[in-house]
């Protein structure tokens, strides 16, 4: 059989290579997922295992903990065009010096899968973007012949050495990420520091019910001062005088962002509002019992608003004592004023902080009349109480009529003012009402007959016909009894050898 020429020998080389090709790609799906780190791997850092471009910054530090792929086999070796085969070796991996020393290339790596050699730090950190970007080391290299020539002129090349850079810094655990990252949180630890100081000085102001601004606060910036600035300017100014943060912030003409905008304190104040309501909310959740204190106000707009306040008891195990608080909820509008409205309101409230509303032991409101009908008798009846005072203290002669009426009544006790917050707080008029009785009747009849002015003739029958009837007299003697004992109860909390914290 003749010889085969040059020729015959390079068709069949292109031959095999494709079908090897064919052949690793019909394998492929068989073989483990590509960029998986896996150490059951011989090379588990050899280029055949990962895609030509890795993304993951993970698997980067992954490759350059463990260390190149830089094996000591026996290198097969590979036919070329001049018919002599060549093959990879070990001594690669150094370069000697004019001195004699050898200095490792610890870029060159041998791929044992693609017997290819390639530069493991072009394949992670060269710049795919650059303009004159050589593929060929990051793909492999299989050329062995004049390879040294091949390694010093690819160490030249300014990818090369672009890709060095960027592994030194990545060497040092100071990834480009990560130093933008690090510009991020100076830049985020001044406007932290700034924003404290900003905390520090709303807490302030409002810890001592001062405002903010008010109509003051109505001028524009401009360089020297605010015209018209409010207390949080003020302060602001101040505390720059002797905090080198906030003197920056408030002269540097070049930062734009100062915080001083009444947006940006409402905003604030929301923010430290809802963290107080909150802890508020766990000590309420974690006491025994609470109560609740309602009352109802207009606000500067004619809305009803609500405000609610929540008294609970604290135990503490540790020191063994009881404490009782009391904390300020906010401020609920409301359309109507029906008991119905008010009960809705409050569970609603109550769900919404997810406070068991079965531990509720206690309720105060200002005034009964919202949780009574306008019909109720009771609620008429002290309607009728507090007409009585009315009626004669507000004209000196008809005072003078039941004061000194009878010899008696100059010793006897004066009505009294029918407190509208605080139901034991009633037994005074009451009481007094009750005692002067026959006092007060007396002298309703003797302003029916003897006073010349129709309206207080009209008033003072009216006054006395109610005064006579069964149903007031049943209900004066009846309240007189049950707030009593709560009267004297709450005289006697109130002394001082009671202790209650």
């Amino acid at each position: 059989m003749p010889p085969k020429s040059g020729s015959q020998k390079r068709k069949e080389r292109v031959q095999k290579d494709a079908e090897l090709k064919k052949l690793r790609g019909s394998f492929d799906r068989f073989l483990p997922n590509k960029n998986e780190f896996n150490l059951k791997n011989d090379y588990p850092t050899d280029r055949y295992h990962f895609d030509e471009n890795i993304k993951d910054s993970n698997l980067k530090r992954l490759i350059l903990a463990y260390g190149s792929c830089r094996p000591t086999i026996q290198f097969p070796y590979t036919e070329h065009e001049n018919d002599k085969s060549y093959r990879f070796s070990k001594h690669y991996y150094f370069m000697k010096l004019k001195s004699g020393l050898s200095v490792p290339r610890k870029w060159l790596c041998y791929s044992v899968g693609l017997d290819v050699v390639y530069c493991e730090t072009c394949w992670l950190f060269a710049n795919r973007g650059y303009s004159y970007f050589n593929p060929s080391w990051v793909n492999g290299v299989n050329n062995w012949h004049c390879l040294s020539a091949k390694i010093d002129l690819h160490e030249k090349s300014i990818q090369h050495i672009d890709a060095i850079k960027v592994c030194c810094i990545w060497e040092k655990n100071k990834t480009i990420d990560k130093l933008t990252e690090q510009q991020y949180s100076n830049e985020a630890a001044v406007w932290r520091n700034v924003l404290k100081r900003i905390i520090k000085i709303i807490l302030f102001l409002t810890s001592g019910n001062t405002a903010l601004r008010g109509h003051e606060h109505k001028g524009k910036f401009n360089e020297h001062e605010y015209i018209n600035e409010g207390n949080f300017m003020r302060s602001m100014k101040l505390l720059a005088e002797f905090d080198p943060i906030m003197n920056e912030l408030l002269n540097d003409e070049k930062k734009k962002i100062k915080y001083p905008s009444w947006k940006v304190q409402n905003e604030l104040i929301s923010i430290l509002a809802t963290n107080v309501r909150n802890l508020i909310y766990q000590k309420v959740q974690n006491s025994q019992c609470f109560s609740i204190i309602v009352d109802s106000t207009q606000d500067i707009t004619k809305i009803d608003q609500v405000s609610i306040i929540l008294r609970y008891t604290i135990l503490n195990f540790d020191e063994q004592s009881l404490s009782i608080k009391e904390s300020f909820l906010g401020f609920y509008a409301i359309d109507k004023h029906g008991a119905k409205d008010y009960e809705d309101l409050i569970i609603s409230i109550l769900k919404a902080l997810n406070i068991n509303i079965s531990k509720c032991r206690g309720q105060g409101y200002d005034d009964a009349s919202m949780l009574l009908k306008v019909q109720n008798k009771l609620h008429l009846f002290l309607k009728l109480c507090k007409a009585y005072l009315i009626f004669f203290s507000s004209s000196a002669p008809r005072w003078s009529i039941l004061a000194f009426g009878e010899a008696d009544a100059k010793k006897a006790k004066v009505l009294k003012k029918l407190c509208v917050t605080r139901w034991e707080a009633r037994h005074e008029s009451i009481y007094s009402l009750k005692v002067r009785f026959i006092d007060v009747l007396k002298a309703l009849t003797n302003i029916s007959l003897t006073s010349s002015k129709t309206d207080e003739k009209s008033m003072s029958l009216s006054l006395k016909k109610k005064l006579e009837s069964v149903e007031f007299i049943f209900l004066l003697c009846l309240w007189e009894e049950i707030l009593k004992p709560l009267h004297g109860v709450s005289k006697s909390l109130q002394k001082k050898r009671y202790k209650f914290t």
